[in-house]
């Protein structure tokens, strides 16, 4: 389920964002998970 959300979730991001506001929400969501366990675990399971 996540894994769907997250590609429609993308699709939206290309379709509206510039590619270089895509890339920065990227690496902030990348941060994000990398300091979060709870995301962490989430991320690996996907």
């Amino acid at each position: 389920m996540l894994n769907k959300l997250l590609d429609l979730y993308e699709d939206e991001l290309s379709t509206i964002m510039s590619a270089e506001t895509y890339k920065l929400i990227y690496y902030t969501l990348g941060t994000i998970v990398s300091v979060s366990p709870n995301l962490t675990h989430e991320e690996k399971v996907v």
